[in-house]
């Protein structure tokens, strides 16, 4: 709306038109949307529920295994979900998750979670990709997952999202003091978004070093 309104005040200033058709528009109310990272006991609902899984489709008895594997790597890597459908065996090196390449050539990578290999190491198949068949669309396959994620939600009760995931374990890094420079490569964002995004956890962290140090004090 800002940008309609520049370039039609350019135009009334270049006597093109007459009147701002733009500047009666109104901004929209933006909200917040809290980043709240799991807590245990909903992480262990979930993982309960993906034993229940549903076991029919075309995976059929194949499910639970698949959807365990899924729900690990978005556990323990944090990627978004499109990532997570790209996902291959070739990303991973020496027990490393190699997450991206940066500019200057140097690779970000974690270590991956025994949780996530032992249930990769059941659904390889032989393909390329864990998640994604390679045939269809990323878009299509990121939306079967999003219906996955939506099925299991009813099962757990409780809302399963990618990015909820991903909120948890940059929470669980910022909160053990991992850099917020860190965080930003494993996150693939900037610094500045992760302290603008994050900043109660951050928040919370100063506090706990201001107390421990207050307390040597004494």
């Amino acid at each position: 709306i800002e940008r309609l309104r520049s370039f039609f005040k350019f135009c009334v200033e270049r006597e093109w038109i007459e009147k701002n058709p733009a500047k009666p528009l109104k901004l929209p109310k933006i909200e917040e949307i809290e980043r709240k990272p799991y807590e245990p006991a909903e992480l262990a609902q979930i993982m309960a529920a993906v034993e229940r899984f549903p076991k029919w489709g075309i995976y059929g008895e194949r499910n639970v295994d698949r959807v365990r594997a899924f729900v690990s790597v978005l556990r323990w890597t944090g990627m978004r979900i499109s990532d997570a459908v790209q996902f291959s065996g070739g990303k991973i090196v020496d027990g490393q998750v190699i997450l991206r390449t940066q500019k200057n050539g140097k690779r970000v990578s974690i270590p991956l979670h025994p949780d996530a290999a032992a249930a990769l190491e059941k659904i390889k198949n032989g393909g390329g990709y864990f998640f994604w068949s390679g045939e269809s669309t990323v878009k299509s396959t990121v939306a079967n997952w999003c219906r996955t994620l939506k099925r299991l939600s009813k099962v757990a009760k409780v809302h399963v999202t990618a990015h909820r995931f991903r909120h948890t374990l940059i929470v669980q890094l910022l909160s053990n003091g991992i850099p917020i420079s860190e965080v930003a490569a494993i996150a693939g964002n900037t610094p500045r978004v992760i302290e603008r995004a994050y900043n109660q956890w951050i928040q919370g962290r100063q506090e706990a070093l201001n107390a421990a140090v207050k307390s040597m004090w004494n």
